[in-house]
């Protein structure tokens, strides 16, 4: 004897288009019951929905990346229109969001430590504005962050190769003709 389950699946097959309108009739007709459902269920096996969720993606990790490659590829101009529009508006949020990537800065750590130094760059003083817009300096072998800085103390200094013997020897190269006219 066939089993239940089997003959719907039978049926479902031989008649598509009405089951398919069926089912639409029914999630119209119940959706806010439905919704409700469903969010409890999640609630309830919250962990194992998501557990089988990321052992499905891990297990399939070149098909979830040729799926996202292949999309973007066919969504590429309106990708491109939508992030342009955004940008402005998350412009802050992603620099918080690379600053905890990239140097391990908490949320609020960077806008700590320019309220810290007072607005100002921490070598030459300069108040940082929209125009002159702070940077997040660090050590280039630990990546630590070491302070906020305005764009020529922070390219200055690295130009001298984070070096303090170098520094050195350029603030006495710079003392040495401080005062003196400069040869043409």
């Amino acid at each position: 004897m066939e089993n239940n389950s089997s003959h719907t699946t039978k049926w479902r097959q031989a008649n598509k288009e009405r089951s398919s309108q069926q089912r639409k009739e029914y999630y119209q007709a119940n959706k806010e019951r439905i919704r409700q459902y469903q969010k409890e269920h999640y609630q309830a096996n919250k962990e194992r929905i998501n557990q089988r969720g990321r052992t499905w993606h891990d297990a399939n990790k070149e098909r979830v990346s040729l799926y996202h490659k292949e999309w973007y590829q066919a969504n590429k101009e309106s990708v491109n229109q939508r992030n342009k529009k955004n940008r402005p508006r998350y412009k802050e949020t992603y620099k918080k969001r690379y600053y905890k990537y990239a140097y391990g800065l908490p949320h609020g750590e960077f806008e700590a430590m320019l309220q810290a130094q007072n607005g100002k760059c921490a070598i030459c003083e300069k108040i940082l504005t929209d125009d002159s817009p702070p940077y997040l300096d660090h050590c280039h072998e630990t990546g630590n962050a070491r302070g906020i800085l305005c764009q020529h103390c922070n390219s200055g200094i690295g130009f001298l190769k984070d070096s303090p013997i170098i520094v050195s020897k350029a603030l006495a190269y710079l003392n040495e003709y401080e005062g003196k006219e400069c040869s043409a």
